[in-house]
């Protein structure tokens, strides 16, 4: 895992999409518990992965060329706050899921990714919560 700022230190920051998570992954960063998920796809592996641990604080993940970058949600204090989405953040690096009004699990979402005022995307996908958590021996 590396700072946002390292993450970020490409010459490319134009063509910067997070990139897809494997679970090895997600479990290296976030608290085991229940977690929430943000997809391009329905059957998408995660590009973001968050958990509010025992602590009540909200963390995810993200992976930006290669490497996982923690992210906060300074306005979130539980995992009932999370299924709502919110606002992700670590130096420069924000990832905002905003949620559709749909019944049931996974839930059409827009997720809007910036860098600074570098650069700013959006993504039509999927927000999906109470996934059973990653299994980590130990955790």
């Amino acid at each position: 895992m590396v700072s946002a700022a390292e993450a970020l230190q490409s010459p490319n920051i134009a063509t910067l999409d997070p990139s897809s998570l494997q679970d090895a992954e997600i479990s290296k960063v976030i608290p085991a518990g229940p977690t929430c998920f943000f997809t391009y796809s329905a059957d998408g592996a995660p590009v973001l992965a968050a958990s509010a641990g025992q602590s009540g604080e909200v963390v995810g993940v993200i992976k930006l060329h290669g490497r996982l970058v923690r992210l906060t949600a300074p306005g979130l204090s539980s995992y009932d706050a999370l299924t709502s989405g919110g606002i992700f953040s670590a130096d420069e690096v924000r990832f905002e899921i905003n949620l559709e009004e749909h019944e049931g699990g996974r839930r059409p979402a827009e997720a809007h990714f910036s860098v600074g005022d570098q650069m700013t995307a959006g993504y039509a996908g999927w927000y999906t919560c109470n996934r059973p958590p990653v299994d980590v021996p130990g955790r």
